[in-house]
This record gives C-alpha cells, structure tokens and sequence, in this order.
C-alpha cells in the first residue's frame, strides 16, 4: 500500500469540510497541539520511576554497608542492581499485548518479598553474617521497588516512588555518610519532576494519540534545582544533634529483644553483659564490674609480648664498660624506690609457652582506638642504656600546669607543649582511645596530643605527668571503659624534612646522648658512619638509618640473641639480622646516637589498620600490638617520631587532591610495569579501534537494531529508518538538518532501489501519518525483509566509497 493511500483520504475529507467547520477543526488542531507537548510522557514517567528507584537503592545501599564493605564491592553492587532493574524493565517491553501484566506483577512482587524474607536465615546460618530486623525488612521493600519501578504500570510506579521516599528517609535517619545524604538530596529532586511528570501524563487520555512532541524537561527540572541549591546551603547550618529513645525494633535502639547483627541499641546484647564470676571479656557497661587480678600491667603486657627477661647473676662482672657519667646516672636512677622496676631489658629469654600464652589472650582487647590509624600511642620513654637495659625517664621536675577549655560545651583538657616549637604539624586529628583490659594511670596517646576530654572529669588537678610529653591520671589505673577523646597534630614528613629549623642540638637530655663502651659499640659506631657516610647531618642522615634498617633486616619476634650475650644489639645487627621490635629500635637509637645525635626509645602500643573492624569503627589494641619505637631530638624543644622496624607506618596527613592523583599514577605505573604484554595488547587494540571507530560504532548501532528492532511495524520502520541516517552521518554523508531522508538519498542518487524508497516511504507516513493509520498498511514478516535488503544496497562500505568518490570529484 502507498503512502499516497494514506494521505489522500484526509486530504479529501479536509476538503468537504465547509469553510466554518475547518476553522474549528484548524482550532482544534491549534489546541491539539498545545496539548500534545507530553507525547511520551509514560515513557519519561517509567525513566524517572527507574532512575528513582536507583536512587533509592544508593542511598539504602550505602546505609546498609555502614562501612563494613569496601568502595568496588558496594558501587558494585549499586551498579548491579540498577543493571538489573533495567534488563527487567527491558523484557517486559517485549510481553504480548494479551498477557495480564497485573496479575504477573502481583505473582512477582509477592515471589520477591518472599525470598528476600528466606534469604536471611539462609545468610546467617550460611555465610555467618546477617541484617537487624529493621534493616531486613527495608531490604525486602528495597527489592519490591525495584520490581514495581521496573514493570512500569501507573498503581506499581506510584507504589515504587512511596517506598523509595520511606527508603530514602530512613537510611538519612541512621546513617552519617553524605554519600546516602546526596542519594536523598537528588531523590527529591527527581522526585518533583516525577509529579510534574505524572500530572502531565494523567492528561494522556484527553490528547491526542499520535503527537511527537516532547515533555518541557528544562522546565520540569528548572524549580526541583532550585530547591537542591537551597537544601545544600542549608545543609551545614546549625548543630547536630543525635538523641537515642526507647524504641520496639531489636536492631536500632529497641530496649526489649536483642539481635546479634544489630546496628546499635538503647540496652545491652549479649557482649555487653555484667560479668561477676570467672570475667574475661570487656564491654562498654557503665556498672560493669572488672578483676582486677586479670587486667595486666603495661610491663605485664610486654613480657607476653616479648618473653621473660634473662635475670642477671649479681655476681657476674658486666663485659660493657660504662662511662663515668653513665654509671652515675644509672646509680641516682636505680637508688630511687619510685623509678624502681621501670626498666626494659634487650636480653629476653627463650620461652616456648610464649605462643601458647599469646594465642590464649589474643581476643582481649586492652584498647579500643577510634579515628584514623595507624597509631603510636606512647607509654613509656627510656633514656639510659647500659648495652642490655633500658631504664626509664623519670618524672619532669619542672612540670607544667594543666589547664580546661571549653569546645562543643564539653570541658577539655589542654595538654602544654612547651617542648614542642618548630610547627612542623600540618593537621588536626581526632581520636577516641577507650581502655579495656590495661591496668595502668598513663593515658596511651600519640606524640603531639594538645587536648584530651574525658565524660564528667573537669579538673586539671586529677591528671599530673607521668614523663616529659606522657599524661597520667591521679589515680592507680584509668577508668575501664571510659572514653579518653584526643586532639592531636599529625607531623608532616615533608615540613619536617623542609624545616630550616632543625638544628639537633640541645643542652637537656644529656642521658640521650651516652652510650657505654666497649668494642662492640665501637663496631655499631663503624657501621653507622658507613650507612650515612656522605650524607649531609640532620633528617636524611636519620631517614638512611632507619630504612636500612627496615630493608635489610627480618622482624621476627620468635628469634633472640644468645642469652649469654652481653650486647643483643651487636648480634641483632651482624649475625641474626632478624628480631623483634625492641632490637630494632634499640639498633636505631644507639647508632643514632653514635653519629651525635640525641635519641630515646620508647614503648607502647601500635593501632594496626590490619586489625580495623569496619562493622564497629574501632581498631582493636591486644597484647600483640605491643609496641617499641624510638624519638629523635630535631631542635626548638621538639621530638620526631620515628619507625625503624619493618611493616609498620607513621599516621601522616590525609592526602590532598594532587597528592591521590600523584599516588594513583604512581600505581597505574607500576601496575602498568608488571603486565607490560597485557598493557601493549590493550593500548594496540584501543589504537586500530580508534583508527577505525566509525566502522566500530556503525557495527554496534547495527548490532542494537537487530537486538532490540522495536515493537509493532510503525517503531520498526523508524528504526531502520534512524540507522541509516547515522550510516549516512558515519560515512561522511550527514544530511542537512532541513533536507528530508528521501530527499537527501534522492540528492545521492540512492533512491533508486525498490527496497530503499519503499522502506523510506513507510517511514515518512510512519513520521507524519498517524499511528492508528498506520496500522495493517504493511506486514512485519514482509517488513523485515524491505529493513535487511535496505541495509545491505546502503552498507557502510558502499556510503564510505560513495563518500570518497564525492570528495576527489
């Protein structure tokens, strides 16, 4: 049938229509097609009920993780999901016309929260991990959304967007991340132009049906912008404030039943419970009470971490001389009762029970860390070294005051630094340190803490200084369970090593600079000198130290010197080239110290990021994260920290925006470097695609129509008609915005063939005909055959040769 059948009649009834009543039906026309902007407006409603859904899903999504998985697996699943969602969205496109799409849906959306329900105790009792009720029951709203957004019926839309909106407000509920905050923000957004969309849509059924004109999106989304502007403005005014009440949920703040995979709650779960008999786990519980038999001592902790001490025989005669003024140190040090049993020996005894005994109190926590890590969070400073023990600083005789500050209303603690004058700090940390399971007075905290707040403690008088830079409090060991809130000034390697400064020198201290006698220092002095030999004094003399020490030594704490040796350092360094900490910085401190520098060593604990719980946000601190380093004196009353053993990091800055991209690149590189053939292969591939992207995209616009050819002969047709105007546009051939299809290909004397004008006939009544008319006017069988044979006279070699030949003539 031709397009002239089809026009003509029309043509012929607009001519019996009297002189009046074609003014009429001109106005009608006139207000047909004002009323006609929203031809497709149940498309663009099933997008934005899809793109809503998305949103949601992100924002749930983000929630749900809490943390607890990593960034690739999350958008991954983000990514899927919405994938997925689409692909359902696709394929009920292609139901027959006569199947009962609310019955279907119904079936589907009660299958879905069905098996959302059993999937929970098929994770827990399988995979050993779970969701709270609460969480639970979104995650089966969450997939019902999904499934109404994706079947595209009006009741299921409307139904998906109210389930997203209760989505959206309770994941902004219990969540900090501004991840899920933005998801809400843009869910709004869109969720107004989904109304407008609505509204318009509902207005469908008075309009006429074969319209092509288009939603006014810009205005759509004109007014939703404006309110996002104002909602980000608005974002960060005012406090926050966060209240826990009395709930019935069992996973955020319920006070009756308790969940194991629970988020939080207003009482106590079973790890939190009062022990009274036989205690072996720490909780946060305010009347909890402790053993305090149980709970070891900073010098117990080490011990378990590192052996028993060799006893040394009274009657022996120490191999190591000692110079005059070392001796008298120690002597006034070891006279003292109050610095008695303050001291560290390098000569450890061999102990098999060591790794039993470790493994048995492994799971006790003595500290809970919260904030970034790593960190070193000192205890313990030692000055003097007679070649086998430490001995420790004492307390400062000139002390200073401790003083309160107010921030956020709460009362802090300012922690004077008067000894720290060359502002190579470059940012502000935080950190919450809760002891468990450590009986000691000292407060474990990083080098530079400023300020410290603990809940209900506002006088400077109940804390005194245990060392020069150590804060203890008035008391025989801290309060389990009581959060110590930290402000400390995270050191800048690069301001330091920069810091004109720097000149190592100092009058105080003195007990950092001796060292004792004896050949065997002698030899240490020797390959110290070699190690930094030709390097200027000052940080990179420093930094050589201690990376040959971390790149040409083994930490093992299973290995130790002979207990019959006199100087472990010596034999750490010379013979076993492998040891625990201490032995590494020891090495550092006396070669350190041997080159004229003022260093001491120090012990603590290490906050391992390994051990970081992102379900809680805490860093777990056991007895194997007992920890030695050491200090090195850099001038104007300032120590620098630090890490001479293998497999520990310093807590630095948080990258800038340059320096992840410097470290991303830097990766790539690397990366790049290590799977060269694969790199070569791909960058050769992405090469002949480049050279040949129009055959490339013409091959995937073709390879698109054949999957998806539309639905019913009118979509087909346009179509087909659409690929070959981008072939035309690929080849070099693009027609010109106001030159019909037929027109143009009839300019390129390719109207020639059957099928070609056919195909395009159909096409401009399928554009400008109506689609009621268009019906029965050709056979999708005989349809299919005129789209192939058109698409093989119009192939994309023959219009790119059509293309040269135009250009060279």
């Amino acid at each position: 049938m031709a397009v002239d059948e089809l026009i003509m009649p029309r043509l012929r009834r607009l001519d019996r229509i009297a002189v009046g009543d074609r003014s009429q039906a001109l106005a009608g026309a006139a207000f047909g097609s004002a009323t006609s902007l929203l031809e497709g407006s149940e498309l663009v409603l099933r997008m934005l009920s899809m793109l809503l859904a998305m949103l949601a899903t992100s924002a749930f999504l983000i929630t749900d993780a809490d943390g607890g998985r990593s960034e690739w697996v999350l958008w991954l699943q983000i990514v899927v999901e919405s994938l997925l969602a689409v692909c359902l969205w696709r394929l009920l496109r292609y139901l027959p016309e006569r199947a009962d799409r609310g019955t279907l849906t119904a079936v589907a959306a009660i299958s879905v929260l069905v098996l959302s329900l059993l999937w929970e105790p098929v994770q827990r009792v399988l995979l050993g991990s779970g969701r709270p009720f609460e969480m639970m029951m979104m995650h089966s709203q969450k997939n019902l959304m999904l499934l109404l957004a994706a079947a595209g019926q009006r009741g299921g839309m409307r139904l998906s967007v109210f389930i997203g909106a209760v989505l959206c407000i309770f994941s902004s509920a219990i969540t900090r991340d501004p991840r899920a905050w933005l998801s809400t923000a843009l869910f709004a957004v869109t969720a107004l132009s989904w109304l407008v969309a609505a509204y318009w849509s509902g207005l469908r059924p008075r309009m006429l049906r074969d319209s092509g004109s288009r939603m006014p999106l810009r205005w759509a989304l004109a007014g939703p912008l404006c309110g996002l502007v104002l909602l980000a403005a608005a974002s960060g005014a005012g406090p926050q404030v966060i209240s826990t009440i009395r709930g019935y949920l069992p996973g955020s703040g319920g006070d009756g039943e308790y969940d194991e995979f629970s988020r939080g709650g207003v009482n106590d779960g079973d790890a939190l419970v009062a022990g009274l008999d036989d205690i072996r786990s720490f909780g946060a519980i305010e009347d909890a009470p402790f053993a305090e038999s149980d709970r070891p001592s900073l010098y117990d902790v080490i011990n378990d971490a590192f052996d028993e001490p060799v006893r040394r025989n009274k009657t022996m005669q120490r191999a190591v001389a000692l110079p005059p003024e070392l001796m008298a140190s120690l002597q006034q040090r070891l006279s003292s009762v109050q610095e008695a049993g303050r001291e560290f020996s390098t000569h450890r005894r061999h102990s098999s029970s060591r790794k039993a005994r470790a493994r048995s109190i492994s799971s006790a926590t003595l500290i809970s860390v919260s904030g970034r890590v790593p960190l070193h969070l000192r205890m313990e400073l030692y000055d003097l070294f007679d070649g086998r023990d430490w001995q420790a600083l004492p307390e400062p005789a000139e002390s200073l005051r401790f003083s309160t500050c107010d921030h956020a209303g709460k009362p802090w603690i300012r922690i004077p630094a008067s000894w720290r004058g060359l502002h190579f700090e470059s940012y502000s940390d935080y950190h919450i340190v809760t002891p468990l399971g450590l009986k000691s007075p000292i407060i474990p905290a990083p080098a530079d803490a400023r300020a410290l707040h603990i809940d209900r403690v506002d006088q400077p008088d109940m804390f005194a200084w245990h060392q020069e830079g150590i804060v203890r409090m008035v008391r025989d060991s801290l309060e389990p369970q009581a959060a110590i809130h930290l402000r400390s000034e995270v050191a800048d390697p690069q301001k330091l090593r920069r810091n004109p400064g720097l000149h190592f020198e100092t009058t105080r201290s003195a007990e950092c600079r001796l060292l004792p006698g004896g050949a065997g220092m002698e030899r240490i002095g020797r390959l110290a000198a070699e190690w930094a030999g030709g390097l200027p004094r000052g940080m990179a003399q420093v930094d050589e130290i201690c990376r040959r020490l971390r790149e040409g030594y083994v930490l093992d704490r299973d290995v130790l010197p002979n207990e019959t040796s006199e100087l472990p350092v010596e034999d750490f360094l010379f013979q076993l080239k492998r040891g625990p900490e201490y032995l590494f910085a020891t090495s550092a401190v006396v070669m350190l110290r041997s080159l004229g520098y003022t260093a001491r060593l120090v012990s603590g604990f290490y906050a391992n990021p390994q051990n970081y719980d992102a379900r809680k946000r805490k860093t777990p601190v056991r007895t194997e994260d007992s920890h030695f380093w050491c200090e090195v004196f850099v001038g104007g009353g300032t120590w620098a920290t630090l890490e001479p053993s293998p497999g520990y990091a310093l807590l630095e800055p948080p990258p800038t925006l340059g320096q992840r991209i410097a470290a991303f690149l830097r990766w790539c590189y690397r990366r790049a470097l290590r799977h060269w053939l694969l790199v070569l292969t791909g960058t050769v591939l992405l090469a002949v695609v480049w050279v040949q992207r129009r055959w490339v995209q013409c091959g995937v616009l073709t390879l698109l129509w054949r999957v998806f050819p539309g639905r019913g002969a009118r979509e087909r047709v346009l179509r087909a008609a659409r690929l070959v105007d981008s072939r035309l546009r690929l080849a070099g051939l693009a027609r010109p915005p106001h030159v019909s299809p037929a027109r143009w290909l009839e300019h390129l004397s390719l109207l020639d063939v059957v099928a070609v004008r056919r195909v395009l006939r159909l096409a401009e009544a399928a554009m400008y005909g109506g689609g009621a008319e268009f019906a029965g006017v050709v056979q999708e069988s005989e349809l299919s055959v005129l789209n192939a044979a058109m698409l093989r006279e119009l192939s994309f070699e023959g219009l790119r040769r059509l293309a040269r030949e135009r250009q060279d003539g």
